[in-house]
């Protein structure tokens, strides 16, 4: 009998804004980052949020600039600087951690897939307790990095594959997500919710059956009803 899992996405969905914003701009305040890529990654943010860019774009393009402004930079430093940015980061939601305590207790896996850095991810991992996170990764040689994505689960295509492996391994309970390209978390679960997105442009709600549309002060109320409507609490 397969294992309990949710899948979340978590950028929008678990976390306000985009860490991977957040993340660049630290690491350029710690001299760590390509001081004008990370201008660049700042326009294109910018550029998004103005309804310039669709979203699939910008989050292919952001990945693409990210491991540009990294390239060079000791894989060592920015590892270092991980636990520092995740400890003190405020954005998560207050739901969060509790969502996170409900899930665990229910004997609930929780896997993340998220254009968030993969050294971020598996930060939240270990404080959090989760099962599986898939993040932005970048390559890397010979103990720097490269300027070369390796995997962006932020696409909905790679989000599909990842998702499809997962179900052959999980009984996908939670499918969680906050704009159209999270549709394949969605269509895997039993319970799937929408988080209301947070002034993005070009964003519409997925064509997903039973789709329930929840904000930040619902999310846990509504997780723990459903749960004891399908026999888990």
């Amino acid at each position: 009998m397969k294992e309990a899992a949710a899948l979340l996405d978590w950028d929008g969905t678990l976390r306000r804004g985009y860490e991977i914003a957040d993340w660049t701009n630290f690491l350029d305040e710690s001299g760590k980052f390509d001081h004008e890529v990370a201008a660049r990654q700042r326009d294109l943010i910018l550029n998004y949020l103005a309804g310039k860019i669709a979203y699939s774009q910008a989050v292919f393009d952001v990945g693409v600039i990210y491991a540009e402004g990294l390239a060079g930079q000791k894989v060592e430093d920015t590892l270092a600087l991980a636990p520092q940015f995740a400890k003190n980061d405020k954005a998560i939601f207050d739901f969060t951690p509790v969502l996170f305590e409900m899930l665990l207790k229910n004997n609930i896996k929780i896997a993340l897939i998220s254009n968030t850095p993969q050294v971020l991810l598996d930060e939240y991992k270990k404080h959090f307790g989760l099962s599986e996170v898939y993040g932005l990764q970048v390559g890397e040689q010979a103990g720097s990095w490269m300027n070369q994505v390796i995997m962006n689960p932020g696409l909905a295509q790679v989000k599909k594959k990842i998702v499809a492996e997962l179900v052959n391994k999980y009984n996908i309970i939670l499918g969680m997500g906050d704009t159209h390209e999270d549709a394949p978390l969605l269509e895997s679960a039993r319970i799937r919710l929408f988080l209301k997105p947070e002034n993005k442009p070009n964003i519409r709600i997925p064509e997903v059956p039973q789709l329930e549309v929840v904000d930040e002060n619902t999310v846990t109320k509504t997780v723990e009803a459903a749960l004891a409507k399908i026999g888990i609490s």
